[in-house]
C-alpha cells in the first residue's frame, strides 16, 4: 500500500473540486491532512469562514421580512417595494444612509454576525479562530452598518480582542461609520481607555484631530504620554501633528490637572512661552489664565517650570509702613493684588530673577495681609 497521503492519491484538480462541497470540519482535515495543498485549500476555507462570521445581506434575506420591515418602519408605500429592494441590493449601506434608517431597529431582520457578536461580548478564542483563517479581509470587515470590527472591540472596552485584530491585520487608522472616524477617535469604557490607546497607539494608530484627542486624554493617568506619541504618530505619517495648545491648556487648568501639563512641559519647554492677546492687546499667560481659575499649584508649577516674568509697569508698587515697594514683574505683582496660598510667593522668590530682590519679607507680609482681608475662592 503506498505510503503517500490519502489526498495526494487523487488528482488534485479533482480533490480541490471536491473540497467545495465537503462539510467545514471535512474540509479543515483535509487541509491538515494534505501538507503539499494546504495554500490551495485556503481560499475555500476563507471563504466559509467569511460567509460563516460575518454574512451580509443577500436577495434572499432582502426578500424574507427586511423589505417588508423597512416599509413598515418608514411608512412607504407597497408599491415602492421593487424601488426599496434594487437599493439595498446594489448597496445595502448607502440605501440605509439614503433612507435615514437606524438600523437597530430592525436588528432582528438583519443577518447574525457571529464574528460581530464575539468581538462585542469578549469571546477572545472565537475571535482568534476566526481571524487564524480569515486574516486581514475578516480583521477589517464591516458590520451592516459599515462599522468596522476594530471600532467594535474599542467601543466595547475589549484591550484583547483589539490586540488580536490588530496582529491579524486591522488597519489601526481605518475610517468607520457615518463620520468617518478612527479607532482613536472613539471612547472606550474610561477604566480600559488608557490601555486601549496605549495599544493603538504602539501599533501606529493616530485620531483624526490631535486637538479633540489632546481634550479627551488631559484626565487620564497617563494622558500626556498619549497626548504626545499620537503627536509623533502623526508626524511619522506627514500628518498635521502639531496642536493647538491653548485650548487644550484653558481646559486642562480649568480642571487641575498639574500632572497633565508637568508631564507635558517636561518634553516640551517650549510650551510655557504661549501666550494670547486680550482685545485690549494686553498679553495673556498660562500663569494668568491659573490665577484666573485659582489653581495656584498649577501657578507654582508654571513657575518652577521657567515660565517667562514679565517685566512690571514702573507704577507697580505699594507703601508698607513708609517703605515704598516696587514690584518688578508682573506675575509677582498679581499675587500681591489677590489672596494667594505663600507656595506660589516661595515659587516665584526661588527665580534666579528675585534672587536678589530686596522687598521679599515686605511682598510676604503684603501678600499674608491679602490672605486675611479676601475672601477664599
Amino acid at each position: 500500500m503506498s505510503n503517500r497521503s490519502w489526498g495526494l492519491r487523487i488528482p488534485p484538480e479533482l480533490l480541490l473540486e471536491i473540497s467545495k462541497y465537503t462539510d467545514d470540519q471535512t474540509l479543515a482535515r483535509m487541509a491538515q491532512t494534505c501538507t503539499e495543498l494546504r495554500n490551495e485549500f485556503q481560499p475555500e476555507l476563507k471563504k466559509r469562514v467569511m460567509d460563516y462570521a460575518l454574512p451580509q445581506m443577500t436577495p434572499q434575506w432582502l426578500t424574507t421580512g427586511f423589505v417588508d420591515a423597512v416599509l413598515r418602519h418608514l411608512n412607504i408605500p407597497e408599491h415602492d417595494r421593487d424601488e426599496i429592494t434594487a437599493m439595498f441590493t446594489e448597496n445595502f449601506r448607502q440605501a440605509a444612509q439614503a433612507l435615514s434608517l437606524d438600523l437597530s431597529d430592525l436588528e432582528r431582520y438583519l443577518p447574525p454576525q457571529p464574528f460581530r457578536t464575539a468581538i462585542r461580548t469578549d469571546q477572545r478564542k472565537v475571535v482568534e479562530a476566526l481571524l487564524r483563517v480569515g486574516g486581514a479581509e475578516l480583521a477589517n470587515a464591516r458590520d451592516h452598518r459599515g462599522e468596522p470590527m476594530l471600532h467594535q472591540a474599542v467601543n466595547c472596552g475589549h484591550p484583547g480582542v483589539v490586540q488580536l485584530l490588530l496582529q491579524h491585520g486591522a488597519d489601526v487608522n481605518l475610517e468607520g461609520g457615518d463620520a468617518g472616524r478612527r479607532p482613536l477617535d472613539l471612547r472606550p469604557p474610561l477604566s480600559v481607555r488608557p490601555h486601549i490607546y496605549q495599544i493603538l497607539l504602539d501599533a501606529g494608530g493616530m485620531p483624526t484631530s490631535v486637538d479633540f484627542f489632546g481634550l479627551w486624554v488631559h484626565g487620564l493617568p497617563n494622558g500626556a504620554h498619549l497626548l504626545l506619541h499620537a503627536i509623533r504618530n502623526a508626524a511619522a505619517a506627514g500628518e498635521h501633528c502639531e496642536p493647538m495648545w491653548w485650548p487644550i491648556f484653558v481646559v486642562v487648568v480649568s480642571f487641575g490637572h498639574a500632572k497633565f501639563m508637568e508631564c507635558i512641559f517636561d518634553q516640551r519647554p517650549d510650551l510655557l512661552n504661549l501666550t494670547r492677546l486680550r482685545e485690549t492687546d494686553e498679553e495673556v499667560t498660562l500663569f494668568d489664565v491659573a490665577l484666573s481659575f485659582g489653581r495656584y499649584e498649577i501657578a507654582a508649577l508654571l513657575v518652577r517650570k521657567g515660565v517667562p516674568l514679565r517685566q512690571a509697569p514702573e507704577d507697580s508698587c505699594f507703601s508698607d509702613m513708609g517703605v515704598e515697594v516696587f514690584v518688578p514683574y508682573v506675575e509677582v505683582w498679581r499675587t500681591v493684588c489677590c489672596r494667594v496660598p505663600e507656595e506660589l510667593l516661595s515659587a516665584l522668590f526661588e527665580r534666579p530673577e528675585l534672587e536678589d530682590y530686596a522687598f521679599k519679607d515686605l511682598v510676604l507680609r503684603r501678600a499674608q495681609s491679602m490672605r486675611e482681608i479676601l475672601p477664599a475662592k
